[in-house]
C-alpha cells in the first residue's frame, strides 16, 4: 500500500497475505498511524503490538514530528504475529515544517507499507 501523506482519505487499508490487512489511519495534528489487524476482527487489534514491547512513540506511528526530529529513520522494519511476519513502513522524500513552538506537519511525500518476505 501507498499513500501521499497529504492524502484526504483519513483511514487507508490493504491486504497482506495470511488473512491480514494493513490500516493507515490519520491523526489530527500529528501524521498517520500503522496497524495490522486479522479478517473479521471485531476488536480490530493492533498485531503491531504483539511481542513489541514498547512504551512512547513507536516506529508504527508516522507523525511529522518523529520525521523533523529524525526519532525513526525513514526504513523502518516492524515484526508481528510473534516474530514470525514482518511489515516495511518506507517514507519516500517526506517533508515537514514547524508550525508552532512543538508542532510540525507534512507537506509533502509518500508513505509505502509492505509485507516484507
Amino acid at each position: 500500500m501507498g499513500f501521499d501523506v497529504m492524502a484526504k482519505e483519513r483511514i487507508l487499508k490493504a491486504d497482506l497475505r495470511n488473512h491480514r490487512r494493513v490500516v493507515a489511519s490519520w491523526v489530527s495534528g500529528l501524521g498517520w498511524e500503522i496497524e495490522v489487524v486479522k479478517y473479521g476482527d471485531k476488536k480490530q487489534e493492533n498485531l503491531l503490538h504483539d511481542g513489541n514491547n514498547w512504551h512512547g512513540l513507536q516506529p508504527l506511528m508516522v507523525w511529522a514530528a518523529t520525521k523533523h526530529e529524525k526519532t525513526y529513520p525513514d526504513v523502518r522494519d516492524v515484526t508481528y504475529d510473534k516474530g514470525h511476519s514482518h511489515i516495511r513502513i518506507v517514507l519516500v522524500d517526506c517533508q515537514t515544517k514547524q508550525v508552532g513552538s512543538n508542532s510540525f506537519q507534512f507537506v509533502q511525500g509518500r508513505i509505502d507499507v509492505f509485507a516484507k518476505p
